[in-house]
């Protein structure tokens, strides 16, 4: 349903302006109140509350009055990397209008921040320099490779850095920058090419690392035995622990999916992030906990079964029968 202006809905006439006028109207109606309302708060020393408004209300007018207010704003509530921002911006629109009080103002307020505000950057690993199209998403703006070695300006508080190129999986990342920091660096690891398996099965892959068993000794002819329950219960114990861990993150990935996606659908690339990776570590939390259990069942079976060197010895030592008339030897010599 199309907006119409604040002044012909209080009279409930309607307009006869074009659509996209009356749109206009309507935003720098909106783009006004927010204002006052920002101005109002500024006034009462509620910058924090004031800031999002002033935001609001530059989108909607791109007023240069607005712009640096909204400078001061950021400036006063400490994110001096957004105001320092705002005010270069502001010196362009003041020269362009030809406003030289203002374009001051801005100048001042740009020198004034110059080198005070936090920085970022971003180092990926080596194996990323032959991927041509690598892409960054630094809190849902996007950026190119030329960011790479270069100083980002970034505000103290939380943020998520996205890593996307074709054929590889998306890796992100949340960080905090603490008031006050300088150059803070963010390392970036080598992407996982899409399809390739997350993890070998950890349970055969502890069994297949385990070192080969001793030669048994042959007064027990079950130690073998014993010694293959040991490696593969211990490699069952081995998965069921990966299972476990797994399982705690899947979890934990299901619980930023249902906050980023309350509606069942994720509008977010965050949330289908968080929907991914959760799917991703309850399927090897699944696979590691049926490998596990069957691994550490074949060993206690193994181990409880072996036979002992008495039963042995019972079996093989040789024993002397007197008959009538005979003398009878039985039993064997290994």
């Amino acid at each position: 349903m199309k907006l119409w202006s604040l002044a012909v809905g209080a009279l409930g006439v309607l307009s006869t302006v074009p659509v996209h006028a009356d749109e206009a109207a309507t935003d720098r109606a909106l783009a006004e109140v927010l204002f006052r309302d920002a101005r109002d708060l500024m006034d009462h020393g509620q910058a924090a509350a004031a800031c999002p408004k002033f935001a609001e209300s530059y989108r909607l007018d791109q007023a240069l009055g607005t712009l640096l207010n909204l400078a001061v704003c950021n400036e006063q509530v400490g994110q001096l990397a957004s105001a320092w921002a705002r005010y270069n911006e502001a010196i362009t629109v003041a020269r362009q209008k030809g406003d030289a009080t203002r374009q001051q103002f801005a100048e001042e307020g740009s020198r004034r921040l110059e080198g005070h505000y936090a920085t970022l950057g971003i180092v990926p690993a080596k194996e990323l320099a032959a991927v041509a199209d690598l892409t960054f998403v630094l809190d849902n703006r996007s950026l190119g490779r030329a960011i790479v070695d270069t100083p980002i300006p970034i505000d103290p508080g939380s943020h998520v850095l996205v890593v996307r190129a074709s054929g590889y999986e998306p890796w992100s990342k949340s960080f905090e920058i603490a008031k006050g920091a300088g150059r803070v660096p963010l390392e970036v690891p080598a992407l996982r090419a899409q399809g390739a398996l997350p993890l070998a099965p950890p349970a055969a892959a502890a069994a297949a690392a385990a070192p080969p068993p001793p030669a048994a000794a042959s007064s027990d002819p079950g130690s073998t035995q014993r010694i293959w329950g040991l490696v593969t219960g211990g490699a069952g114990v081995v998965g069921l622990g990966v299972s476990l861990g797994f399982g705690a993150h899947a979890l934990s990935k299901k619980h930023d999916r249902d906050e980023l996606c309350p509606a069942g659908a994720c509008p977010t690339q965050d949330g289908i992030d968080a929907h991914h990776a959760a799917n991703t570590a309850a399927t090897i939390a699944n696979v590691a906990g049926v490998a596990g259990g069957a691994l550490l069942a074949t060993g206690l079976v193994l181990y409880f079964t072996a036979p002992h060197a008495s039963e042995h010895a019972r079996a093989a030592a040789p024993r002397l029968s007197l008959g009538l008339g005979s003398v009878r030897w039985s039993g064997s010599w290994e």
